[in-house]
């Protein structure tokens, strides 16, 4: 390899650690911020409109084997006049195993009755359960050894580019 090639690749590294961590950081930040905000909000009653586990599966163009389960709680509750139909449950991915999707939907069956809590400025925004999932902080943690290594390349192009 030429030394202009090992430089491209190494600016390739730098772009592609950097921006990876980068997103991990404000994205996982941003859920644990939601998540931390989320358990001072007011609640209002509600219920379940439709309780159900979805699957996807690995692919070989995601290089995933075996199937992750996810919990889907479709929720409607009202403000006032307004009435809102959401379904998060709460901050943070709670995608995986199947065990874990179907204790969701059998903490929250189709009718049943539901403590929303709404963010004030935005009531369309809410959660059935306050607070963020481990998933969120380790999204956010895992940003800072990727940038790391982008600095890390940013640093090694510098000093072939001498």
């Amino acid at each position: 390899m030429s030394r202009t090639t090992n430089i491209l690749a190494l600016w390739a590294g730098v772009v592609i650690f950097a921006a990876s961590g980068l997103f991990c950081v404000l994205a996982g930040g941003m859920e644990l911020l939601e998540g931390y905000r989320s358990t001072s909000w007011p609640s209002v009653g509600g219920h379940v409109v439709a309780s159900e586990v979805t699957s996807s599966s690995g692919s070989k163009n995601t290089g995933s084997s075996g199937s992750s389960y996810t919990p889907r709680i479709k929720y409607r509750y009202t403000l006032g006049d307004e009435t809102y139909n959401t379904d998060r449950i709460r901050f943070g991915s709670l995608g995986g195993a199947e065990a874990t999707a179907r204790r969701y939907v059998g903490m929250y069956p189709a009718g049943a009755q539901v403590e929303v809590f709404y963010k004030p400025a935005q009531p369309g925004v809410s959660v059935l359960e306050p607070g963020w999932t481990g998933r969120s902080l380790l999204f956010f943690l895992v940003g800072f050894p990727l940038m790391g290594m982008g600095y890390l390349f940013f640093r090694v192009r510098n000093h072939l580019s001498r």
